[in-house]
Formats: structure tokens, sequence, C-alpha cells
């Protein structure tokens, strides 16, 4: 199988054989994994290539990753499988892809906007119960100024289990309108979750979308407007079949 190759600019790259010069995100201990299996691996099996990203599950039936780890789906929405809270061979809950939704602006984008951007919902054949995964809120900030430091969590690209750090460092004004974290990220870590805490615990604020080059340091793209209004209206879909049960 052939690695899939991310590169969006020629000093950004994600995936490939780049990305193992980068240390990386280190192994959550299997207590703290527990509390993060709405975060997991992503798999996608392609006509001639296969890539591995990571994704998070915000509702029964959706899960937000980067836009470019969708890539290889085109034309073939079941191709993804998503493994919540992947432990070695285990994982809690698993689904795969129905349909993908990446954000509008992010084919005809440039420069850092091709980052900022590189956002997608994969919306599941069959829903993870609440029971088993509990999705992960997205964090709304409003006129909020950028968190300095924030989780990042995701799976390398031999899955294996959940990697993250929780004192990452955010360098807001780096790239225009696109997080940067003091942290390194790896192949796999594509995907992956950026989440703060606030009053209300953590919740999702990015997603992992490319490293640096030159030192490995995580490039996340920012919850937006758009990624608000599919997840309001995966809740609001999650009421419909609630109330339709009762």
């Amino acid at each position: 199988m052939h690695w899939f190759l991310v590169s969006v600019l020629a000093v950004f790259l994600f995936a490939g054989p780049q990305a193992a010069m980068a240390e990386g995100l280190e192994p959550v201990s299997a207590e703290d994994r527990r509390a993060w299996t709405a975060v997991g691996a992503l798999r996608t099996q392609g006509i001639e290539a296969y890539s591995a990203c990571t994704a998070t599950l915000v509702a029964p039936d959706m899960i937000v990753t980067a836009a470019h780890c969708t890539v290889l789906a085109t034309g073939f929405p079941g191709k993804m499988h998503f493994f919540a809270g992947r432990n070695g061979t285990r994982n809690v809950a698993d689904s795969r892809s129905t349909t993908v939704i990446r954000h509008p602006l992010w084919e005809a984008a440039s420069g850092s906007d091709r980052f900022r951007y590189d956002l997608a919902v994969v919306h599941l054949g069959r829903l993870v119960e609440d029971g088993k995964v509990t999705p992960m809120p997205v964090y709304r900030r409003g006129n909020a100024p950028a968190p300095r430091s924030v989780a990042l969590l995701g799976y390398n690209e031999r899955a294996g289990v959940l990697r993250g750090r929780f004192d990452c460092p955010l360098i807001s004004d780096a790239i225009e309108r696109v997080y940067v974290s003091g942290c390194t990220v790896v192949a796999g870590n594509s995907g992956g979750a950026v989440v703060v805490e606030n009053e209300n615990g953590w919740a999702l604020a990015g997603v992992i979308v490319a490293r640096s080059d030159n030192d490995g340091r995580a490039i996340a793209a920012p919850v937006d407007q758009w990624l608000l209004r599919q997840v309001d209206e995966a809740r609001e879909r999650q009421t419909r079949r609630t109330e339709g049960a009762d």
C-alpha cells in the first residue's frame, strides 16, 4: 500500500516519511484514555492508497476531521472507518462513513486559508451510542481571546494507542487565523483534536491539519461558524431521533 501524502505548501507537510523526524505526542495513560474515547482513529482505503488520520466524535452520527483526510473517500463515502477509543487492536465503538461534507471554502483556498478551512464532517452509518462514547462538546469562543494553551490528541499512522499533550502553548499570531502550537505532531495526527478547558470542561477548539516542516510544530484549523452549524444540525437530528423513540 502507498502512504497518502498531503503537501499543502512546500514548507508545510503532513504525513509521509518527513513526519517521523518530529518527536510527536506522548502516549496517554490507560487511566486518562477512558476520558477521551470520543477521539478515535480514522482509516480510509482508497483504490491505490490508504490513509491514517484521527477524528473526533461530536454527535452520535458525526465526526470531525481534516478535509484532506477525506480525499481518498471521494466517490467512495463508505470507505472511511472510525474507531472510537482505539487501544491497540481494540476499540470502544466503531462505525463507517456514509456522507462526507468538506468546508465549502477549502477546495479553492490558498495560503494560510488552505489550513484555516481544512475541516470536514463525516456522517456515520451506525450511531455511536452515548452509553459507549460521549460526544465531545465543541468550543464556542465568541469574542473571547484565543486560548494560551491547549491539549493536542491524536493517533499516529500505526494507530496503537491515543497520544497527546495537555500543555501545548498556542502561538496564535504565527499564521493569520490559524492556530500554531509549540507541540510537535507526526503522521496520523492529522484530523486530531485541539481541545481547551473552560468552566464546562474540555471542548473541541480546532483540528490538527499540518505541521511545520522545519520543527514539526502543529498547525490547526480553529472551529468556525460553518463547523458550529454542522454540529448544531447534528444535535437537532439527535433530538428528533430521541423524541421519535419516546
